[in-house]
């Protein structure tokens, strides 16, 4: 009995400090007084429907912004404005290095890689955010006379299509946010001619993203 007490009582301690020991974020913040700055990642691979996507590294842009829906960002009438701390992040890459495409069918195709935003939004407590895609990502590749253009959806929020992804883990490093990202569940359609290529629900993303001068907290 005397050893049970004890057992539980280590336990408890264990689950104590291993929570302490969790970061508890809840915001973005930026290291400076601006409310952007520059993002990257390494390795980028996207895959799902019998395609595959892979880049050597990707470029952009981190925004912070207040809370609010979505699409009522910037333009949407000021209901989300730019700020130095916030729950939600865009993230805007419009630059991709090295790609290069396949399929079961196709090998090393050159593909086009139209611009992409994305969007972070951390939960109360959370090392982890979620994603969206907050614009239509394209990718189109050519073979003779034949186009293949396969895209994700813009995120729904009355469907959930392309919204609330997982995972996306946070972690300060330096003057930077690292954001190791393996998103899951991934709506995207084949359009022109894509032999097996089938529309899908299921594709995942993997990349780890640079967030230079940003911090979660």
């Amino acid at each position: 009995m005397i050893k049970a007490k004890l057992l539980a009582v280590f336990s408890a301690i264990v689950a104590v400090l291993a929570l302490s020991a969790a970061p508890a974020f809840a915001e973005f913040q930026s290291n400076s007084n601006s409310t952007a700055g520059g993002a990257k990642t390494g390795a980028l691979v996207i895959e799902g429907g019998g395609a595959t996507l892979e880049c050597t590294s990707s470029e952009g842009e981190w925004k912070i912004q207040s809370q609010g829906k979505l699409f009522e960002h910037e333009t949407q009438g000021q209901k989300q404005v730019k700020q130095l701390k916030g729950p939600q992040q865009y993230i805007t890459f419009n630059k991709f290095n090295g790609c290069l495409a396949k399929t079961a069918e196709m090998k090393e195709l050159k593909p086009r890689v139209g611009a992409c935003t994305l969007h972070l939004e951390q939960g109360v407590g959370s090392s982890k955010a979620l994603g969206a895609i907050v614009n239509v990502c394209e990718i189109e590749t050519k073979v003779l006379f034949f186009t293949c253009k396969i895209s994700t959806p813009a995120a729904n929020e009355q469907t959930g299509v392309n919204l609330s992804l997982k995972e996306n883990k946070l972690e300060n490093s330096g003057n930077n946010l690292e954001v190791v990202a393996t998103d899951e569940g991934i709506t995207s359609e084949p359009k022109g001619t894509c032999p097996g290529v089938t529309t899908t629900k299921e594709a995942k993303e993997k990349a780890t993203l640079t967030e230079q001068g940003a911090k979660a907290v």
